[in-house]
């Protein structure tokens, strides 16, 4: 069954490469918080996770002309982002354990909240690496079971199995807050305006030659 939001995945695609380079932002703010929801899977900090997605998005635009199905365009994107990761992971291999959420003092000045945002920090990284991912996706970018199926190439059923693994490794006490503590608190449209304009002095990505 195609799928509405992969049809407007694959007209924005198909406007981009015929030279309409603003439509970009439109994939940009559909994908924002998905691919962010990855890049924390794996990141020290958000401003890695941030600087992490920005690098994804503009690979995804340079390499436009190498997504052989415009429809297929979020988990051909979620695929880059995760390549990316595991190449900033073994840069990095030597360094610290890391955090996939802000410091405490990037919330609001309350010593029992920021001691809970510490508590989930250490619980969500001690997951097992596709459970992070599924509930990175899940509670921070928001995604249903099938959204995440589609995005990861699993099953719905599969997807929902691991975001349920995930709630059960996760202290049942700290569970109920994900949904709060998972917001993005910065400003929207941040990402959006920083890809954008990092693809406004790159090459329009050209169309392959078919023989």
């Amino acid at each position: 069954m195609f799928r509405p939001q992969s049809h407007a995945d694959a007209n924005a695609v198909r406007q981009v490469l015929a030279g309409r380079r603003d439509v970009f932002a439109d994939l940009v703010t559909r994908y924002e918080r998905a691919v962010k929801g990855i890049a924390l899977a794996s990141c020290r900090n958000v401003q890695e996770a941030e600087d992490l997605a920005q690098e994804a998005f503009l690979r995804a635009f340079k390499d436009l002309t190498r997504l052989r199905q415009p429809d297929h365009f979020g988990p051909w994107l979620i695929q880059i982002t995760r390549n990316l990761a595991v190449d900033r992971a073994r840069r990095t291999a030597a360094r610290p354990l890391p955090s996939a959420l802000p410091d405490s003092d990037a919330f609001e000045e309350d010593p029992a909240a920021n001691e809970l945002h510490r508590l989930l920090r250490e619980e969500v990284m001690r997951l097992a690496p596709a459970f992070r991912e599924a509930i990175l996706l899940h509670y921070f970018s928001g995604k249903s079971a099938a959204e995440i199926g589609r995005l990861l190439g699993i099953s719905r059923a599969a997807a929902l199995k691991r975001i349920q693994r995930g709630r059960q490794d996760l202290s049942s006490s700290l569970e109920k807050h994900l949904a709060d503590a998972f917001q993005d608190r910065r400003g929207k449209g941040a990402l959006v305006g920083a890809v954008m304009a990092a693809v406004a002095t790159c090459p329009l990505p050209a169309r392959a030659h078919t023989a």
